[in-house]
Parts: structure tokens; C-alpha cells; sequence
């Protein structure tokens, strides 16, 4: 049996897809290939312009596996696919990486980054906390692949950017890290981190043989996380975060919605019982929309 892995063409997408292509050839007896597919990632402007191209070659039959980074996808998948699998997943939280301004710095937090300190990142998710917690640093918008945000660092256009720690570990730069940043300070995109593995629902040859990768506690991770953003219903633009850890038979899902200047934000925990992934991030949805999440992602909305 051959497998065709369809995945985007940058470098990260592609030391992806090739971490699911040897998971596949460790547990299971098929031959793989891994298709780079162009994307338009310019002609749209949502979290689709990442996953359209493929779900178009899943469709049309030119691949049987397509992957994705969890945190790029729509919260609905192109009829007539799957979520097949979620391997384990990689380091979730965010990282920053100093330019030459703050290099050798003992900083540990986003408390510790110096008064004023220029900070780049591309997600507004980001740019909403860090301005909760440090109103006087500015954050400028950061475009690019990894290889090219670092490069605007270490030329010191910026004293540090902001970047997703398994990116870095895939592509074996993370010892340029600074600090990780804590999830108490910080939360992550729903799904950073992770992998998601799409396939037709008819093609049950390629569903099997991804069954054999999906790791059950990174799979309800996901799908809680997910439903967070669903139900806060929030999309690429809006600063929501969502990180859900499963241990045993207990889940504890955090999230945040805030005003992309931080001065508004809510945040809050859920400790629930690990069986109804979806059931926890809706829950947890909620309460948050409660205590004012609506009210502020319904402004953004509006100025946008």
C-alpha cells in the first residue's frame, strides 16, 4: 500500500509531514510520498488559504492524507473528510527569540522584557496578552516564514519576536529561545502544537493506517480546544486562546478572549472529566462569554 501525504511546500510543512511519514513507516507496512502542494496563501484572507489546496487534492483524488498545523485549520472540515489522526503532540506554548539589543539577557517571563522593548509577532491572539500584561512595550506586526522572523531579529529590527515552541523544535532552532512563555502568562492558539491528519471518509485504507498514529489524549486536547473557538466564535482575527492538557481521566482547559490593545480580557479554567472533549471546551465557553467574553469579541468584530 502507497500513501500520498499532501502538505503545503514551506520548510516547516514539510519536516511535518515528513514526522507523520515515519510515524506511518513505523507502524504500519506502507510506502509513503509526500506531495508539496502550492497554496495561494495571499488570495485569502482566513486560516482556508492554508487547507483549501489540499482539501481540494483529497477530493479530487491526487493525495490520501493531507497535514496540517491543528492551529491553521477551520473549525469545519471540507464535507466528505476526516479527522483521522492527531499524533502526539509536540511543545504547545509560545517562545520568544531576542535580537541583538537583549541577547544575554536573564529574563524568564514576559514581566522581565525591558520598559519599551519592541516586540514582533504576526497574531493578534499575542499581541492582545502581551499588552495585558506589559501595556508599555510596543508590539509591531511581524510577517514571514520562521527563518525570516528570526533573520528581522538578529539584524535588531526588533529586541524579540514571538514564535510557536514546536515550530522551532521541528525545524532544530530551538536553541535560539530566550524563554518560553508561560501558559498562565500566555496561552496558546487552540491546536498549536499539534498535527492534524485529514483524510477521505471513503478511503478506508489511508483512515486505517492513520488510526495507528492518533494519540487519544492529544486528539481530545484538540477537539476541546476547538470548541472553544467554535462556540466563542472566533476565526484567525480574533485574540482568542485555548490550551487543554489531558492527565488520566481528567482534563483542565484554560482559555482567553481579550481586545487586540489588551485593555479588556477574560480568562478562565475549566477542571472536568476527560470523556467529552467538545462538552469541556463548550463549557468553558460559556462561562467565559458570561463574564464578558462576548461583549469584547463582539466589539472587535465591529472595528475591525
Amino acid at each position: 500500500m502507497k500513501l500520498r501525504i499532501g502538505t503545503r511546500r514551506s520548510k516547516l510543512a514539510m519536516t511535518q509531514a515528513d514526522e507523520v511519514a515515519r510515524l506511518l513507516a513505523d507502524r504500519t507496512a506502507a510506502d509513503t510520498e509526500i506531495v508539496g502542494i502550492a497554496t495561494d496563501d495571499a488570495a485569502i484572507e482566513d486560516k482556508a488559504r492554508f487547507t483549501n489546496a489540499l482539501e481540494a487534492a483529497l477530493l479530487s483524488g491526487d493525495i490520501d492524507i493531507a497535514v496540517h498545523s491543528a492551529k491553521d485549520v477551520p473549525a469545519i472540515l471540507a464535507d466528505g473528510t476526516e479527522l483521522a489522526a492527531v499524533p502526539p503532540r509536540a511543545q504547545a506554548r509560545d517562545v520568544f527569540v531576542f535580537g541583538p539589543r537583549l541577547a544575554g539577557l536573564d529574563c524568564r517571563s514576559v514581566a522581565d522584557l525591558p520598559e519599551g522593548a519592541v516586540v514582533g509577532t504576526s497574531s493578534v491572539r499575542r499581541r492582545s496578552q502581551l499588552l495585558a500584561i506589559r501595556p508599555d512595550i510596543e508590539v509591531v506586526a511581524l510577517r514571514g516564514n520562521v527563518d525570516s522572523r528570526i533573520e528581522a531579529a538578529n539584524r535588531g529590527e526588533l529586541d524579540a519576536i514571538v514564535l510557536g515552541h514546536a515550530g522551532l523544535q521541528r525545524l532544530g532552532r530551538d536553541d535560539e529561545i530566550a524563554f518560553v512563555a508561560d501558559p498562565r502568562d500566555m496561552l496558546p492558539a487552540a491546536g498549536q502544537g499539534a498535527l492534524l491528519v485529514q483524510t477521505l471518509e471513503t478511503n478506508d485504507p489511508a483512515r486505517a493506517a492513520c488510526a495507528t498514529i492518533d494519540d487519544i489524549p492529544s486528539r481530545m486536547s484538540l477537539l476541546a480546544e476547538r470548541a472553544v473557538v467554535i462556540s466563542l466564535g472566533a476565526d484567525c482575527d480574533t485574540p482568542v486562546a485555548a490550551y487543554a492538557v489531558v492527565a488520566g481521566d481528567t482534563m483542565t482547559i484554560s482559555g482567553w478572549a481579550g481586545s487586540p490593545d489588551g485593555d479588556r480580557w477574560v480568562k478562565d479554567t475549566v477542571i472536568v472529566a476527560a470523556g467529552n472533549p467538545e462538552g469541556a471546551g463548550g463549557q468553558l465557553a460559556r462561562r467565559m462569554n458570561a463574564a464578558g467574553a462576548a461583549a469584547i469579541l463582539r466589539d472587535v468584530r465591529l472595528t475591525r
